[in-house]
């Protein structure tokens, strides 16, 4: 049984979001108008007691009373919050807060009526469209950590960030080596299992036999996508980038140093290629050999045994 989640389901459900936000927010700005026009009523009444107590003419904020719109200048906001900190008179002290209630109402109804706007064009996004925006998205965070610092996620999620470590052994894993050699001995008839085929053996503790098609390299470090400093204890493993944005394909049967001599005469030319965020490591390491500094994880450059997700500001 498969899991996995593609890129349509997500879809559905940011689009399923996007209609139930659109009528939460719409029953909220219902809400704020039914309240602004009690307000109104409240203020029309004692309209003339502004001017002669407090000697304010609502009449002169033709945006905020007059046309009844939000601006950014906070004029009348400002003026009613500046009487508020001087009046000594208690006893139509309200009125100054009704006022105030009301241009609360103006700031927030501008609110909902974007949040409705965003809402609505969410749900017009079709799936290409939504599909390039993740792509978009994941381009400034993954590049954002190739170049060494952190992307900070919202909901507490933690900042995501690239590690290297000290191998052990002095072998990392090559990942797009493997995959190959994976499918190569799967043509020649080799028994090879994935990695979830080896979990699900083991947990059932039957005897089994394959090749192991894991290709190795020599390396000073092996680098890790990880996520610190997160305030969900659930979160374990970070998958490097979805499979929207994780591919070779445009440099298949190319070299590194083919790849790296034709296409990446500056970091900008790798940071706008759409590949593997560990094969643009490897290019970055070609062109500049020295930026493995800015990944490390800390003095003794190996894993932390208690606090792994732990790095050090540099």
């Amino acid at each position: 049984m498969n899991f996995l989640f593609t890129d349509r389901d997500f879809y559905i459900k940011f689009i399923d979001g996007a209609n139930a936000d659109s009528i939460v927010y719409r029953y909220k700005l219902n809400d704020l108008i039914l309240s602004q026009k009690n307000l109104i009523r409240y203020i029309r009444k004692n309209i003339h007691n502004y001017k002669e107590i407090f000697n304010l003419d609502l009449n002169k904020y033709k945006v905020e009373w007059v046309e009844r719109q939000f601006t950014t200048k906070y004029s009348l906001k400002n003026a009613v919050i500046k009487i508020l900190k001087s009046t000594n008179d208690v006893d139509n002290k309200n009125m100054l807060v009704q006022l105030l209630k009301y241009c609360e109402t103006l700031s927030q109804i501008h609110e909902y009526e974007n949040l409705i706007l965003a809402s609505d064009k969410r749900k017009e996004l079709t799936l290409a469209q939504y599909k390039d925006y993740i792509q978009t998205y994941y381009k400034t965070v993954l590049n954002q950590a190739l170049q060494g610092f952190g992307y900070e996620f919202s909901n507490k999620i933690g900042t995501y960030i690239i590690n290297a470590y000290r191998p052990k052994g002095g072998k990392t894993k090559d990942i797009q080596k493997t995959i190959d050699n994976y499918h190569k001995l799967k043509a020649q008839g080799d028994y090879v299992l994935t990695y979830s085929d080896k979990c699900w053996y083991d947990a059932r503790k039957i005897p089994y036999e394959f090749v192991d098609y894991t290709v190795y390299n020599n390396a000073d470090y092996e680098y890790k996508f990880e996520i610190i400093r997160t305030k969900l204890h659930y979160i374990r493993k970070v998958y490097v980038i979805p499979p929207i944005y994780s591919t070779t394909k445009n440099y298949k049967n190319m070299s590194i140093d083919e790849i790296a001599e034709k296409y990446c005469k500056t970091e900008e030319d790798i940071y706008n290629m759409v590949a593997d965020p560990n094969f643009k490591i490897k290019l970055l390491l070609k062109l500049k050999p020295e930026v493995y500094k800015r990944y490390l994880n800390n003095e003794t450059e190996t894993k932390n045994k208690y606090r792994k997700n732990y790095r050090k500001d540099r």
